[in-house]
């Protein structure tokens, strides 16, 4: 036979059990929900490494690009070659004599 405490207590155990499958059942969907989130931003940092070394390596390239084409424009303006292309080339010769200088001036006359 139920006691009327008893069934107090019965119908005062029922809000109170719902209540912890409620906690319970949030809890676990905040849970999978910061695993989520730990995952994604695993996978993000993971592409972002394999992005910053793609371009590194293309840094590196470059760099070592620019310091080819920087020898290539030393080599290119060289008296030597400039001297030899000029002779080849265009057909110039190497004068025999200093140019002389021209001026607009007019001569100051002497006091």
């Amino acid at each position: 036979m139920t006691t009327p405490s008893s069934s107090r207590t019965a119908s005062q155990a029922a809000p109170r059990m719902m209540e912890r499958r409620w906690a319970v059942l949030g809890g676990l969907v905040l849970s999978a929900l910061v695993v989520v989130l730990f995952v994604n931003n695993v996978l993000r940092v993971g592409k972002l490494t394999i992005e910053m070394e793609t371009m590194k390596k293309e840094q590196q390239r470059l760099v070592h690009q620019n310091e080819l084409l920087r020898g290539e424009i030393i080599r290119l303006q060289s008296p030597e070659r400039i001297t030899a292309v000029a002779k080849s080339r265009l057909g110039l010769v190497p004068a025999s004599s200093a140019p002389t200088r021209l001026s607009n001036e007019q001569p100051k006359p002497k006091e």
